[in-house]
Formats: C-alpha cells, sequence, structure tokens
C-alpha cells in the first residue's frame, strides 16, 4: 500500500490563510504537521493563493500595470481606478502591432460575423488576428496593449477632484490591502495618493510605487519611459552589437520586467505585514530593474579594470562556441559551450574534429584566442547540414543548444503549448500566461475591463457606503 500523497504547504500561503483566520488551533496544528495537508484535503484549483486580497490599482501604461494584472492573476481583486477618460494605454496602438488581417471592417472569408471597425479581428490560417492593434467587440476599442497589461481586474472611473468620487476611492483604500500606482510624483502629489496620505486612511496598506529612477535623488523628479530608464543604467550600450551606437530593443521589456520585479516587492511586504500588521511602502524603477538586469556586468565594470561589456556583433564574437550559426537549410541554431569542460562534448557533437588539426583550433584555450577565425570556420561547417540535424547530434553530445526562432515561430509552438506559456483570454486574445506556473491553480483569463464597466459590482463588493 502507498502513502498518500501530501500536498506541501509553502510559508507564503500559510501567512495569508493565518492573516484572514482567526482560528488559532489550526494554525498550530499546521505547523505541528511539518507545512503538509494529506490527500483529504484538496486544494481548489479555481482559489487562487491571493484570494481574499484587495488591491486598489491606479496605474497607467505598462509597468505599474503589470504588477497589479500578477495580483489578480492569483486570485486577488483587483480594482483598476481610472480617470474620466480611461487609462491611455486603452487607445495606444504598440508601434510593433501588424495589420495582418484582410483589412478594417473586413473579415476574412469563412470568418463569423464580427463587429466592424478598427478592432476588427478575422481567423486567418486557423489563428485569430486584428487590425490596428484594438480588440473586437470591446467598447471604446480597447487595445492590445491594455487588454495584455489588465486582464483579470475591474474598472471604475472615478474623478478625485469631485468630493463624491473622492469619498467613494477613500473607502475603497480603507477597505484595500494594496495600492499600487506608477503616476509621476508631481501627480501622486497632486491627488493625495502619497504613502502618508493613504496610511493616515489605513495603516495596514502596503502601498507600492513604480518610478522611472527612483523615488529619491536629483533626478527623481524626471519623466521616464521603458527605453529612457535603461538608456540611464547604460543598458542601450550592453544590448548594441556597435560599441559605438546605442541600441533599443522594442516590446516594452523594462516595463513588463519592472512590473513583475514591483509585484515581488509587495509579496515580501504581505507576507511581513502579516506578521507586524502594518503595512510599508514598495518603490521600484525602470533604472532599477535595469540594473538588476545587468547584474553580472555591473559587478564585472564596479569590480575590474578593463571590463568588456558592451554588446559585439555575431561575426566579431569573444567567444564562436557561443554563438549563433546558420544551417544549411537556412534556419539558425544558438549553441553554449561556455567553457574548458564542453569543449570535448562540442567537438564530438558538431563533428568538427577535423579542424583541431589546426593550431588556433587545437583547444578551447586556442579557440577563444582565434575566436572570429573559429566562427568563419563554424560558419562554413554548419552551413552543411540542416538545423535539425545538428540539433540533434549536439544534444545527443549534451551540448547546450537550440533553434533560434522568430515570434512567428513561438506562437504556435508545440513545446510552449505543451507547457502552457501561452493563454487565451475571454475576449480571444494570445498573450504569455504567467512568468511561473503553479502545480494546482488554474490561471483565470479575464479580459482587460471596460471603462468603469464594474461600478456597482465593485461599490456592493467592497462594501462602499453612499454611493
Amino acid at each position: 500500500m502507498t502513502a498518500p500523497r501530501r500536498h506541501r504547504i509553502y510559508n507564503f500561503v500559510c501567512i495569508l490563510v493565518y492573516n484572514n483566520g482567526t482560528d488559532k488551533e489550526a494554525a498550530v496544528a499546521a505547523q505541528e504537521n511539518r507545512g503538509t495537508l494529506s490527500e483529504e484535503t484538496p486544494l481548489d484549483p479555481r482559489s487562487g493563493p491571493l484570494a481574499g486580497i484587495r488591491v486598489v490599482d491606479m496605474t497607467i501604461w505598462m509597468a505599474g500595470a503589470v504588477s497589479g494584472m500578477l495580483l489578480a492573476d492569483l486570485g486577488a481583486d483587483v480594482v483598476k481606478v481610472e480617470g474620466r477618460g480611461g487609462d491611455p494605454t486603452r487607445s495606444h496602438t504598440a508601434p510593433t502591432a501588424g495589420q495582418t488581417a484582410p483589412g478594417a471592417g473586413q473579415t476574412a472569408p469563412g470568418a463569423g460575423q464580427m463587429a466592424p471597425g478598427a478592432g476588427q479581428m478575422a481567423r486567418t490560417a486557423g489563428r485569430t488576428v486584428r487590425t490596428g492593434g484594438h480588440l473586437a467587440g470591446v467598447p471604446g476599442g480597447t487595445s492590445i496593449s491594455y487588454s495584455t497589461c489588465n486582464r483579470n481586474k475591474r474598472s471604475i472611473a472615478l474623478d478625485l477632484g469631485s468630493a463624491a468620487d473622492r469619498e467613494v476611492f477613500e473607502q475603497l483604500i480603507a477597505a484595500a490591502d494594496v495600492f499600487v500606482s506608477n503616476m509621476s510624483p508631481a501627480t501622486i502629489r497632486k491627488l493625495g495618493i502619497d504613502e502618508a496620505s493613504l496610511h493616515a486612511r489605513n495603516p495596514s496598506l502596503v502601498c507600492a510605487y513604480g518610478s522611472g529612477l527612483g523615488p529619491k535623488g536629483p533626478r527623481a523628479n524626471d519623466l521616464a519611459q521603458d527605453m529612457t530608464g535603461m538608456a540611464y543604467a547604460g543598458m542601450l550600450f550592453t544590448l548594441s552589437p556597435d560599441p559605438a551606437e546605442p541600441f533599443a530593443p522594442p516590446g516594452a521589456m523594462n516595463d513588463v520586467i519592472t512590473g513583475t520585479y514591483l509585484f515581488g516587492g509587495i509579496l515580501a511586504a504581505l507576507m511581513r505585514r502579516a506578521k507586524t500588521g502594518r503595512g510599508e511602502t514598495v518603490t521600484g524603477s525602470l533604472l532599477q530593474t535595469a540594473l538588476w538586469t545587468q547584474t553580472l556586468l555591473v559587478g564585472s565594470v564596479a569590480n575590474t579594470a578593463g571590463a568588456s561589456t558592451t554588446g559585439r556583433p555575431r561575426t566579431d564574437p569573444r567567444n564562436a562556441l557561443v554563438n549563433q550559426y546558420q544551417a544549411g537549410d537556412g534556419r539558425w541554431i544558438a549553441i553554449a559551450a561556455i567553457n574548458a569542460r564542453a569543449w570535448d562534448a562540442f567537438v564530438a557533437g558538431a563533428e568538427i574534429g577535423y579542424l583541431l588539426e589546426d593550431p588556433r583550433f587545437a583547444s578551447y584555450a586556442d579557440t577563444l584566442a582565434h575566436a572570429t577565425a573559429m566562427r568563419v570556420a563554424l560558419d562554413q561547417h554548419f552551413a552543411t547540414q540542416s538545423a535539425g540535424y545538428w540539433l540533434a547530434k549536439l544534444r545527443e553530445h549534451g551540448v547546450w543548444c537550440g533553434p533560434v526562432h522568430h515570434l512567428e515561430d513561438v506562437v504556435d509552438d508545440e513545446h510552449i503549448a505543451a507547457n502552457g506559456y501561452l493563454t487565451t483570454l475571454s475576449d480571444g486574445l494570445r498573450t504569455v500566461s504567467l512568468p511561473f506556473t503553479l502545480s494546482d491553480y488554474e490561471q483565470p483569463v479575464a479580459a482587460g475591463p471596460v471603462l468603469d464597466g464594474d461600478r456597482e459590482s465593485i461599490l456592493r463588493d467592497w462594501g462602499v457606503r453612499g454611493r
């Protein structure tokens, strides 16, 4: 007879349960049980680990919105407080968005009837596509950018300059566990949503603020955007293949990572609040994120002389064995034989034994000293067989390697689908799911909310009086 399977309770979940409950004996029993639940206590996959946590999300654009979205993804009740005109992201069309449907207001042959307009969706080759970067069937032409960063939230529109709306906001703050914003310092002061004002109303509130360059110092009031935060941190030269010119990647990557890190800080503050009963303030910035992302490079510059940290073109690598090569079928492969221990496996897997006869390539150290020459030799070598052939051989010998994809390849990739790394929201938008996976949890997939579309349910559920 096999022993019953046991679920592990991680301290974070226990803390939230204790914070919301009053059963001291249950807490002691769980402690004595060494943090496990028997199979007789199943986990509800639809109940998120943050169920019961209330969040007032007063964010705009991307970075702050992502932190609130992740809280909502894990079951928190996240109320997006927007001005009467809505978050400007609602009408934003990302410059990377394509026009892949037959045309605005048109539907591909065989597609079902959909609302006409700039948000038109069509189904071509089994894939939902959109024109103009907007979603069909969503009032106000909600953009892909907005729905991507505001899924699973509810929306209420408030004018904090209005006495009636201000009172609604104050009651929401009094009932909330978390407040998050990434508005400018001047706007935060003007609206009275700074930490001192909010803690005066709710001392146990966790206040989270995302900024451009940080809350202190001579540049604290500077306005910043995804790319300018990376620029200040030196990251645009790190990413550039040309040491003489900076390069900025598309896709608001720094915004997304900043929001993810701010989310982590909020979780830490909630854990400490469970012990102290007091709220505290969490801050994060685009600059802080860009520095953290470059941790190893910053360490090299800060602690060594003559560090080489700028990007390099593929044709002039620091190490030809950590590079990308085009195979004979035109596809690209990436290899990462990062040290001497990987040399023998790489030689066998890549079938380059004949190159060792050249004294420039006789050892791993020799290839580092002649990296450009080795790159030229490997360019010619990998062009003799298909990408599939080389990847199979390299994997057989334990070499770190993989295909070099375009994003168009990724969205329909079998392996990505098997892991559930992409999800489809209730409005048909395909997007990336959580940046981690919980084995006993099913992520909700509600689309970004309609502006002020949840007013009545929010006021009712949060117990707002005098509305």
